[in-house]
């Protein structure tokens, strides 16, 4: 979890720097009400949740991309969870920090914007209405035995609204894309929140009309092989490369005529093949935010820097005899995971741009322990995943 903050913190304080000494920037600080619910089935049945209110604080920076794109990051604390009135009344009010990555498409004063959030749990409470009393107990998260979410939500936001002068109205509307049921309970348990939310913020700064930042934007694709460290009470694992894929986009913002900050979404392939008894196939996906800093000279260009990763996906295939199971890649702490959710790492990455195309080739290397937290020190795993890839470059920078 220090790693996940330092590497959050990072990519949004190197937003700042290049901000406040190139671009014209709006900062706006709100307040509002969240509206919530949760989708939760049990065993394949859907539990009936009542929406519940709840609050929103939240101060958000917004980089202006264009006449009408712009793009906004920031820090959240909303309360999510619902009640439950089926038999007893149960209240759940999980708390969570949250940090948006949203980009925006305005016109005069209307705007509207989509994007992905990272949701960090930070506490709540829990409590039930039994015979006329009532029993109030604090949340706990994830790897705890009596833990009802994970301590981690990704999720989704949809956002629109006006602004007038300094002020703005938001309405929103969230949603998690992973399983909030931790590790006790998730097996039979699927738990989505979803939360609608109004807000009034007040603007600082000025109306970001266009970035002063030169900025290039880059989509790309290209081949993983990939393998993975692994080591089991002190003995290394021999794992076999196996082929993957990447795909992504980069805002890479000039900071000198040979300097640049890349700003990444990527989703990455990655695993190995471990030939035991049995021979399994490890496919799982990433979604990976890399955080880079380049160096340019004529088309030749370097950079490096740190990532993080997120578990959603991927397969696991096991060959016995002449069979083949394929299960879908669990993380954290099912019985059946693989992989712990979260991957914090670091990148390396060379190669040439010849007008506005760009191929190059990179390493990158897991630095945090990528088993499930419930082996402890007896697993560490780490990826590794080499890479080729092919860009091309939408809006080229000035030189």
């Amino acid at each position: 979890m220090k790693n996940l903050l330092f590497a959050w913190t990072f990519a949004i304080l190197a937003l700042f720097a290049a901000s406040n000494s190139y671009a014209q920037t709006q900062i706006e600080t709100k307040v509002g009400l969240s509206l919530f619910d949760m989708n939760w089935v049990d065993g394949g049945q859907n539990i009936d949740i009542k929406m519940a209110t709840g609050i929103l604080l939240g101060a958000k920076i917004d980089f202006g991309l264009s006449d009408h794109l712009k793009l906004s990051t920031g820090l959240e604390v909303i309360q999510k969870g619902g009640d439950v009135r089926q038999f007893d009344t149960v209240y759940f009010r999980p708390n969570y920090l949250q940090i948006p990555v949203q980009l925006y498409y305005r016109q005069g004063g209307f705007f509207a914007g989509a994007g992905p959030y990272l949701g960090i749990g930070l506490g709540g409470r829990f409590k039930y209405l039994d015979n006329g009393k009532t029993y109030n107990f604090p949340l706990t998260w994830s790897a705890d035995q009596d833990a009802i979410y994970q301590r981690v939500d990704i999720g989704g936001t949809l956002e629109a609204g006006y602004q007038l002068r300094k002020i703005r109205v938001t309405a929103s509307y969230g949603f998690s894309m992973v399983n909030n049921a931790s590790a006790m309970f998730r097996d039979e348990n699927k738990v989505h929140h979803k939360n609608f939310g109004i807000s009034l913020g007040y603007v600082w700064g000025k109306n970001p009309v266009k970035i002063a930042l030169p900025v290039q934007l880059i989509a790309k694709a290209g081949l993983n092989i990939a393998d993975m460290d692994i080591n089991t009470n002190g003995k290394d694992i021999d794992i076999k490369t196996t082929p993957g894929f990447v795909v992504g986009t980069t805002a890479e913002f000039s900071l000198s005529r040979k300097l640049g900050l890349g700003l990444g979404l990527e989703l990455s392939q990655k695993g190995g093949i471990r030939e035991d008894l049995d021979t399994t196939y490890y496919y799982p996906i990433y979604l990976q935010f890399p955080v880079q800093l380049f160096f340019h000279h004529g088309g030749f260009f370097v950079g490096a820097g740190p990532y993080l990763g997120v578990g959603i996906g991927g397969s696991v295939n096991t060959r016995a005899m002449r069979s083949i199971l394929i299960e879908q890649a669990e993380f954290n702490n099912t019985p059946r995971a693989s992989f712990r959710r979260l991957d914090v790492g670091a990148g390396l990455e060379v190669g040439y741009q010849f007008g506005r195309f760009l191929t190059s080739a990179s390493y990158s290397l897991s630095l945090s322990n990528n088993a499930p937290e419930l082996y402890g020190d007896a697993l560490n795993i780490r990826h590794r995943v080499f890479g080729i890839s092919l860009g091309y470059v939408f809006k080229k920078k000035q030189e």
